[in-house]
């Protein structure tokens, strides 16, 4: 059974409305969840839940990503010469991106930027994760 256009509209007015649960909306329409959730995509319907980033949880993201790599490193006993250029490669740009977000942070004005003990954590962060890094290097 094709459904025609009115319909998908129909369907994405009760989906972008926010009003019932996208479960509620396929029964309405006698869809499943899934043909829901790939039309919603296919067609750029607008999301319905959007979260709001905040630098602060890009940065704690980024650092718990290098961290995350680092201890498999470390876990794996893996030394750098031996992990190969990819694993070299992968770790240097996430130190790049974490730069980034530094910087980008930086840039922000003064009353939207992280307080000085985020500061200071995310310093203490970065010193830490370079240590580390020098550890693997020397093995």
């Amino acid at each position: 059974m094709v459904k025609d256009d009115g319909f998908w509209a129909a369907v994405r007015a009760d989906y972008e409305a926010r009003q019932v649960s996208v479960e509620a909306v396929a029964m309405r329409h006698g869809l499943t969840v899934g043909k829901i959730a790939y039309a919603a995509k296919e067609n750029d319907w607008k999301r319905r839940y959007l979260k709001h980033v905040k630098p602060e949880s890009s940065f704690q993201r980024m650092f718990r990503v290098i961290e995350a790599h680092l201890i498999r490193l470390e876990a794996t006993e893996i030394t750098m010469e031996t992990e190969g250029s990819k694993e070299v490669a992968l770790l240097g740009n996430l130190c790049k991106t974490l730069e980034k977000l530094i910087e980008i942070d930086k840039a922000r004005p003064q009353a939207k930027r992280n307080s000085g003990n985020q500061s200071k954590e995310m310093t203490d962060l970065t010193n830490k994760l370079v240590r580390r890094i020098e550890q693997l290097k020397r093995r």
